[in-house]
């Protein structure tokens, strides 16, 4: 029997809802929108020992299940659509983005048609009813958090992010109908408490929302299926030294007028694995506070700036008070028609190291990194807008956004 090879246009990549298990919400799925790669490993925690008398094992058995890392990349967005489903919120002054994160976590389901030369999304935004998906195959992933998020721009390049997971199942599958009309199949989630798969119609997956998601009413008519790409050449990064008044946020000069090349992105968030007697499975994964971002920005050099006022800060050490010098670091991201921005803004970030370097018949290049201590509550803002037309936002002393530069700010 001829056997069809799986594509990568009949696949793609659904999210379902948060938390991945629950006793009595069904579960939901939206597509990952513009997914480039998805791999995925896992290995055993098979434990041997021996005894006198013997030259083989006595046991060779696993204690714990097996750990499974699940990595996907995508193109980054400007509407931030994987983002928020993800557990990201767009926030304000009191709160990150990454506030009511710690519990965040979700299924995935990576699903290819089984027709030979079919695109995936063929039947996906059609009525569910007529979806022709029974008999579609589907790798499946069960209570996934994220534990790295990872970003990277750079001059002629498409934006990147590349999410890294630890999961607690996966299961190879088979949607049908189940003497229904439209395609199901089991949620991989495991019940936190027994460590157990729980059979029911809440634990089905019916079919895909396409209505109704992150990216809604915007004047382009895109949808889940479709989001915009960023673009380096409409995007912005703009780097305030906080320290320098306590009136006003001055962007340093050394930090001013970038002739950037290129700058990246990653958080950490370090989970401590719970277990329990009587389940061999991951009861919880616990989030560790604060979360560190690391952000570094490669950049042609206009200038050294070496004034009496500026050179603590080009040694990177401390301000002319001797306090540390703590900068707002603010991403702008739009799309060819600067309909579509996101903002990322970093509070409090520190300098860690400064790099310059040249040669012969070269021109300097610098290279910048900063931490940033991320908690609930501070260090990391999030907000997109799809109707503004302007590429670059700006916050003021207040962190109020504005959609062109507030007449209070010193750039001197």
């Amino acid at each position: 029997m001829k056997k069809n090879i799986l594509k990568s246009n009949s696949s793609f990549v659904v999210i379902g809802k948060s938390p991945a298990w629950s006793p009595t919400i069904p579960e939901t799925g939206r597509v990952f929108s513009l997914t480039q790669a998805v791999n995925f490993n896992f290995s055993s925690n098979k434990q041997a020992s021996k005894q006198l008398g013997y030259q083989n094992y006595s046991s060779n058995i696993d204690y714990l299940t097996p750990q499974v890392d699940l990595s996907i990349d995508y193109y980054f967005s400007p509407y931030l659509n994987n983002e928020l489903l993800m557990g990201f919120q767009e926030s304000g002054v009191d709160s990150s983005a990454i506030f009511n994160f710690k519990n965040k976590n979700y299924n995935f389901y990576f699903l290819s048609n089984e027709k030979d030369g079919s695109d995936g999304f063929d039947e996906v935004g059609k009525v569910p009813n007529t979806q022709q998906w029974q008999e579609a195959e589907a790798i499946c992933f069960g209570n996934c958090y994220l534990t790295n998020y990872s970003l990277s721009l750079g001059l002629g390049q498409v934006p990147v992010v590349s999410a890294k997971f630890k999961s607690s199942n996966i299961a190879a599958e088979t949607l049908n109908l189940a003497g229904g009309t439209k395609p199901y199949i089991q949620v991989p989630a495991l019940d936190p408490y027994s460590g157990k798969l729980t059979y029911g119609s809440n634990y089905n997956y019916p079919f895909l929302k396409t209505t109704g998601g992150n990216i809604t009413g915007n004047i382009e008519g895109r949808d889940d299926l479709n989001p915009p790409i960023a673009l380096p050449y409409e995007s912005t990064v703009s780097i305030i030294n906080k320290s320098v008044s306590d009136s006003q946020l001055t962007p340093l000069r050394n930090f001013s007028n970038l002739i950037l090349q290129s700058c990246s992105l990653s958080f950490d968030f370090n989970r401590v694995d719970l277990y329990k007697f009587g389940n061999n499975s991951v009861s919880d994964r616990k989030l560790q506070f604060p979360i560190v971002a690391n952000i570094q920005i490669e950049s042609l050099v206009s200038g050294f700036n070496t004034t009496s006022v500026n050179t603590a800060v080009l040694l990177g050490s401390a301000t002319t008070n001797n306090e540390e010098n703590l900068y707002d670091i603010n991403f702008s991201f739009s799309n060819e028609k600067n309909y579509a921005t996101g903002v990322y803004n970093f509070q409090g970030a520190k300098l860690t190291s400064l790099n310059y370097s040249t040669q012969i018949n070269n021109i300097y290049k610098m290279s910048a990194s900063f931490s940033v201590e991320i908690t609930e509550n501070k260090g990391f803002i999030m907000t997109s807008n799809a109707f503004i037309k302007e590429p670059l936002l700006y916050f003021d002393t207040n962190y109020n956004l504005w959609q062109s530069e507030p007449s209070n700010w010193n750039f001197s």
